[in-house]
């Protein structure tokens, strides 16, 4: 009886094997030869041309961009901690002076939208060839470009009270790069009770005045905008 439907040859019998070597072959001939070697000051994976490319925000993910910004925040102040106890608790710190920086830059930008433009950490060289670079926090302009004031954000006090003595020496020295009689430290309210800074430091034997302005941090909403507006003028009006 013929088998209409043979049966389909199995498989495996089907996989080639192995290809015959050569007779007297070497066992060291079997294995491929060692990679080349990296040029010289270049290690195998070239890790110094590695970069991490971070988060792509496009139309269609920015919705989540302030999620990423606060896993970053929480993720680059994380740390590693040794201690006694059984309790576990998460716990990661967080940069007031950076904090403290961003809000009065934001703040102050937008109040003074379509009369002065501020500039954040522009490079002023102190020396005449562009020695000793500083940068300070806050850079005023005019319409027209001009530098109008300079000013250096501080989110601590000294525990007397007092703006810091380096503080001054700082905001002078760009006082003094930049040609401009004024400059301004803006400092946060340390609260009721807590001595003042000096409000005014008129400068010996040159015409160069520092100012100190405080933000207050605690109250309502409404009440930080209106300190924010009142800080705005105090900068423009002197």
């Amino acid at each position: 009886m013929v088998d209409r439907h043979p049966r389909q040859p199995d498989r495996l019998s089907c996989r080639p094997g192995p290809a015959p070597q050569p007779r007297g072959a070497r066992t060291a001939d079997l294995h491929p030869p060692p990679p080349a070697e990296a040029p010289p000051g270049r290690g195998p994976a070239a890790w110094d041309d590695l970069a991490h490319p971070g988060p792509l925000i496009t139309r269609l993910n920015e919705h989540y961009e302030p999620a990423v910004g606060l896993a970053r925040l929480i993720l680059g102040g994380a740390g590693h901690a040794q201690g006694i106890g059984t309790a576990r608790v998460s716990a990661f710190l967080v940069d007031m002076n950076a904090v403290f920086e961003d809000f009065v830059f934001a703040s102050l930008r937008h109040r003074l939208r379509g009369t002065w433009t501020v500039t954040r950490q522009q490079v002023v060289p102190l020396g005449a060839q562009g020695q000793l670079p500083g940068e300070p926090d806050l850079l005023f302009r005019d319409a027209s470009g001009k530098a109008k004031l300079v000013a250096d954000s501080k989110y601590k006090l000294t525990t007397d009270g007092r703006g810091r003595s380096a503080d001054y020496y700082q905001l002078l020295a760009y006082c003094t790069a930049l040609g401009l009689p004024r400059g301004v430290l803006v400092y946060c309210d340390a609260g009721e009770g807590t001595e003042l800074p000096a409000r005014r430091v008129q400068v010996r034997n040159v015409a160069t005045r520092l100012d100190t302005i405080r933000v207050p941090l605690s109250g309502s909403p409404g009440r930080i905008s209106e300190a924010l507006d009142h800080v705005a003028l105090q900068l423009q009006d002197g």
